[in-house]
């Protein structure tokens, strides 16, 4: 059965992730007639993942390393890193707590304009999780996301023009509960 692009891509996504999720996989696990035991990989059958793993190699994402013990084994590129990182960011959620903690997280920004791509993604990810914007460079969200903002800095090397402020109240507070929905 042959795969369509979206298909193809959605595989090379999983077995990427799944690689740099500390996944264990060697040679001898996409050889033919070898039982896969590799449990991100049980959807797989071995053809496809036999070609996700040349296609991984061709695109320069991943390269085989030999162990001291003889075996050889996928190792991630730098190339196959940021790939992941682009990945994790895209699927990115802020996940939201059953009560609201009555704390407010503001996003401040000032990114200089050499990192205007940085700028951008921040706030279309902010848009993305549904932040609420005050001004051209301050979002406003009632949940933790901590994690996620650091996780976001760190991507674009913009720790220093990023802060993240937790308030009791914020002004037009009225409002954003109603914008959020809250029943606090």
């Amino acid at each position: 059965m042959k795969l369509n692009h979206k298909e193809t891509k959605e595989i090379t996504k999983r077995a990427l992730l799944a690689l740099a999720g500390g996944a264990f996989l060697t040679l001898a696990m996409i050889a033919p007639g070898i039982t896969l035991a590799a449990k991100p990989f049980i959807n797989f059958d071995q053809r496809r993942l036999r070609a996700t793993i040349k296609r991984l190699k061709r695109q320069k994402l991943i390269n085989f390393k030999e162990t001291k013990n003889g075996e050889t084994v996928i190792k991630i590129t730098k190339d196959g890193e940021e790939k992941v990182l682009k990945y994790k960011f895209n699927n990115l959620i802020i996940p939201k707590p059953k009560k609201w903690d009555c704390l407010w997280r503001i996003v401040i920004f000032d990114i200089p304009n050499k990192k205007n791509m940085a700028r951008a993604a921040l706030r279309e990810k902010l848009r993305d999780f549904g932040f609420y914007k005050l001004q051209k460079s301050v979002f406003v969200y009632p949940y933790e996301c901590e994690n996620e903002i650091e996780f976001i800095k760190a991507i674009f090397n913009i720790q220093p023009y990023v802060l993240l402020i937790r308030a009791k109240e914020i002004d037009n507070e009225k409002f954003l509960k109603q914008h959020f929905k809250l029943k606090n």
